[in-house]
């Protein structure tokens, strides 16, 4: 089995980054949701379409989604906030270890963000999209070549003790160990619960260009 390492990111985006067509996979009935994306996103996102299986897609908050196997890995929202669901122990693991920090909306929520608001920030968030990845393999790992691929990536990521024994046990004993990201609360982004807009709390990021993003 051919191990599914992580290519590198390109060094510049590519001349038609800025194509909504390109960088999300949308077509006509699309065009109604914007994707455009922020400085620093055809970089990432030209990156994350090459890994095995991902898919992007319009989101319905001003964002571009990261999907695999049909399941949500992410968004990164036009102004350049990532936004990465995680099992609860793994996400207070990657927000201890500075890694992200909480939603800035739902805190206290299974959802991590990651600002990309420069080039220099996206190592950072591909590390943080990548172990989300990698996560949903895990869960889905039917032999032990595909676990020793994956544990060659997260060698790769150089975790953060705590974070790297999680993943660990978790290569050991598979969804027996974690249950994955409850999926009826991963389509549900954590926008759906922030307050109105005129109830948002004090200081908290507002989209450009969209004042009704909540």
């Amino acid at each position: 089995m051919t191990c599914n390492a992580s290519p590198p990111r390109p060094e510049t985006p590519p001349a038609d980054a800025n194509s909504d067509h390109d960088l999300a996979g949308t077509t006509a009935s699309h065009r109604s949701v914007p994707v455009d994306p922020p400085p620093a996103g055809p970089l990432l996102l030209e990156t994350v379409r090459a890994w095995r299986g991902v898919e992007l897609a319009p989101h319905r908050y001003r964002a571009v989604a990261f999907r695999w196997n049909g399941k949500e890995l992410g968004h990164l929202h036009t102004a350049g906030l990532l936004d990465v669901p995680f099992p609860r122990e793994v996400r207070s693991l990657l927000i201890d270890a500075g890694w992200a920090t909480p939603h800035r909306y739902v805190p206290h929520s299974e959802w991590v963000t990651v600002r990309v608001a420069t080039t220099d920030d996206v190592d950072a968030a591909l590390a943080v999209l990548r172990l989300a990845y990698l996560y949903r393999r895990i869960i889905r790992a039917n032999s032990a070549a595909e676990r020793d691929c994956i544990r060659s990536e997260l060698d790769a990521l150089e975790l953060p003790d705590r974070l790297r024994e999680r993943f660990d046990d978790l290569l050991a004993y598979g969804s027996a160990v974690q249950p994955a990201v409850s999926d009826q609360r991963a389509k549900r982004s954590p926008e759906s619960l922030a307050p109105p807009a005129d109830q948002d709390a004090p200081d908290a990021p507002k989209e450009a260009g969209n004042e009704s993003h909540r």
